[in-house]
């Protein structure tokens, strides 16, 4: 019972250093005017380095089972990924002229993909072999829980956008609702590839690809926020018939 109290308060304390950090960084970014892309990237690699002393800390193994040609293969994919992806929103920037430039893009693709490294880690392998922790004094032990709970503690840490005055209340809300599916989603191929590099690729395209063109480019996000019912219906067709059976077919055979 003290070890799983213990287990808890450390998840605690690691959650509130995590919001200081993006708290100090915020207020540090507006006080001296930087730009909030670069400001961003900065402090999400500050807690990419801070949750990579804490996996060391906590004895933690990042990749436990991964030959050196799945290695090289899951490196290559997520190399050429990242290179695509770049080249086509650049060459999307090239043919408009809203004034963005190169450097602005170059800030918002590194906070994107910095950001997806950083929650990788510290959701999916930090957060996740703590609360496998928590749970290894029960009788009958499974990884379905501690996926769950983790991706739980993932979507609630969105919570936190409430205070950014480019989402509404009804977005945040969508978003934590896709934010633990994506976390069910994300463990299950970490799960199964051992591959951060993959995984953290992965979810650092969907925060690039999902927000370039809301948060660089500037469109409106109205559209989205007033298909709450579609969201909602896409929500239960992603979960039902993509997610939870990934989820499950990763985790019931091992």
């Amino acid at each position: 019972m003290v070890k799983q109290i213990n287990c808890w308060g450390n998840i605690i304390l690691y959650l509130l250093i995590i919001s200081l950090i993006l708290l100090i960084s915020k207020s540090f970014g507006e006080n001296y005017l930087l730009p909030k892309f670069l400001i961003s990237g900065i402090s999400k690699t500050i807690l990419v380095t801070f949750t990579l002393i804490l996996i060391w800390v906590n004895h933690i193994k990042i990749n436990k089972i991964n030959s050196l040609i799945e290695s090289v293969i899951y490196s290559l994919v997520s190399i050429f990924l990242l290179y695509m992806s770049f080249k086509f929103y650049n060459n999307e920037i090239l043919k408009t002229n809203l004034g963005i430039t190169q450097s602005d893009h170059l800030h918002f693709f590194y906070q994107c993909i910095a950001t997806g490294f950083f929650e990788e880690l510290f959701f999916r392998v930090l957060l996740f072999e703590i609360i496998v922790k928590c749970y290894q004094y029960l009788e009958k032990q499974t990884l379905f829980r501690e996926a769950v709970v983790t991706s739980g503690i993932f979507a609630i840490f969105h919570l936190a956008n409430l205070n950014n005055d480019s989402y509404t209340f009804e977005g945040v809300i969508i978003q934590i609702l896709f934010a633990f599916l994506f976390g069910l989603l994300a463990q299950s191929i970490l799960y199964r590839t051992r591959n951060i590099i993959l995984v953290s690729t992965l979810h650092g395209l969907i925060n690039y690809v999902g927000m370039i063109r809301i948060k660089l480019f500037e469109y409106s996000a109205e559209t989205a926020d007033d298909s709450i019912i579609q969201s909602l219906i896409a929500f239960f067709i992603f979960g039902i018939f993509i997610v939870l059976p990934i989820f499950y077919y990763s985790f019931r055979k091992k």
